[in-house]
């Protein structure tokens, strides 16, 4: 899937809505070029707060995807539309971050409630923003899971819009929380085949085995950044973050390890040797985002 010889990154931010969040000041910052909006959790005050981001940050083509979600809160569509997506309560079923979990879960889902949930995501996101998303992006690893992973591509093929990179979790959670994923290879190809755009890379990617950043001890995780950032391969590399501000409440849903993990997301993209670094590839054109595949 590599398009041209340049090499180009995309530096994107997951979890934006309404609960703690330090995104829309980095996006100012021109040191994100891609967020990931769970629309369940974002309204038109967020919304329009996230456009006035972009329309400051140095990097006008700051894409904003939709970061599909059927694993936090509750149903866009309605709980009583999509049973076999929730628990007694009306909440989203969430599997824990291994193989064996999933699999369960993928084989009790139905196709027809994940149609009507993905629908009202992709409508809400429209209804709130004015327009389609520049992508489709996955909340923990929904659109890898089948029967999502086919609807997911009928849908982006009828949009004309990417998907980002694909992801499986592991069989054990690896160093850190939600850490351990590796790379989708066989969807990565369907993706091809069908002429649907994502990244060509995962950073960092250690044979296939993908660790976020933010499982590393800070300085550690900066150093691996800024070492990502100065030797990337000709294509786009995609790179995901989850960051919040330091001053922000904990997220109710995220345990004490996650926030922290969240946390030096962001004192990782505040670092002034790592906006340096992306200062320079601004002006080396080499920042991409999914609006520019």
């Amino acid at each position: 899937m590599i398009r041209e010889l340049a090499a180009r990154v995309i530096l994107k931010a997951d979890d934006y809505g309404n609960q703690a969040s330090g995104i829309n000041e980095l996006v100012e910052k021109g040191n994100l070029s891609s967020v990931g909006t769970l629309i369940a959790f974002t309204g038109k005050k967020e919304a329009e707060a996230l456009q006035q981001s972009v329309a400051v940050s140095p990097f006008r083509e700051t894409s904003i995807v939709l970061h599909t979600n059927f694993q936090s809160g509750y149903p866009v569509s309605g709980a009583e539309n999509v049973p076999s997506l929730v628990d007694d309560q009306g909440r989203f079923l969430r599997p824990r971050p291994i193989a064996t979990e999933w699999e369960i879960y993928r084989a009790q889902i139905n196709p027809d409630h994940v149609r009507r949930e993905l629908d009202a995501q992709i409508e809400k996101f429209y209804h709130e923003f004015g327009y389609y998303p520049d992508a489709l992006d996955s909340h923990n690893i929904i659109l890898a899971v089948d029967p999502v992973a086919e609807i997911a591509m009928e849908r982006a093929q009828q949009l004309a819009i990417p998907i980002t990179f694909p992801y499986l979790y592991a069989d054990d959670f690896g160093p850190g929380p939600l850490a351990a994923q590796v790379v989708h290879t066989k969807l990565l190809e369907e993706y091809k085949r069908r002429g649907i755009k994502t990244a060509d890379y995962t950073y960092p990617n250690d044979n296939g085995n993908h660790i976020y950043l933010n499982s590393l001890p800070i300085e550690q995780g900066t150093q691996k950044l800024l070492q990502g950032l100065q030797a990337l391969q000709p294509g786009v590399t995609q790179i995901v973050f989850h960051p919040v501000h330091p001053k922000k409440p904990r997220i109710p849903s995220d345990t004490q390890e996650i926030n922290r993990g969240r946390k030096r997301d962001y004192e990782m993209l505040s670092d002034p040797r790592v906006s340096a670094e992306i200062k320079i590839l601004h002006q080396q054109n080499r920042i991409a985002s999914f609006k520019t595949l």
